[in-house]
């Protein structure tokens, strides 16, 4: 818009109104914790704010006193395999409790007097979701 000089000088709906720049947001820093380093890079691992643990290959020079910034870990290289997307587990919790039961498992009393047998009734009720995560991850990493 031009100014129309109708407001003789000050700021009004008719002039142009000039925007302050935006300041560009500074990156926060992560701490992070250094697996391994080879040449000019570092394997880090860091844990988001639900304690999910993420590990990714940054340049080493990024890496300041055990802290690299959030940018820096969004743009690198990401390490391993993002199960929580490539499988969703098909366990029941009606199959998990069929394990319990036959296993004995019934109160909570049992649950807390017996965790082995717990755990063998958890394995069993997964055993057939290992084969599907195995699955999953062979395909994620073709």
């Amino acid at each position: 818009m031009e100014d129309k000089g109708c407001c003789e000088g000050d700021p009004c709906e008719c002039a142009p109104v000039e925007k302050a720049p935006k300041k560009a947001k500074k990156a926060k820093l992560v701490d992070v914790q250094v697996i391994r380093t080879e040449k000019e890079t570092a394997l880090v691992e860091w844990a988001d704010r639900e304690s999910m643990l993420y590990r990714a290959y940054v340049p080493m020079s990024e890496v300041q006193s055990d802290q690299v910034s959030s940018d820096t870990l969004d743009a690198g290289i990401g390490y391993g395999i993002a199960f929580e997307e490539v499988w969703k587990p098909s366990v029941t919790a009606t199959q998990v409790a069929q394990e319990l039961r036959r296993r004995g498992i019934w109160t909570q009393e049992d649950v807390f007097e017996q965790p082995n047998v717990v755990i063998v009734a958890l394995q069993a009720a997964y055993g057939l979701d290992l084969g599907r995560l195995q699955s999953a991850c062979k395909e994620a990493t073709k």
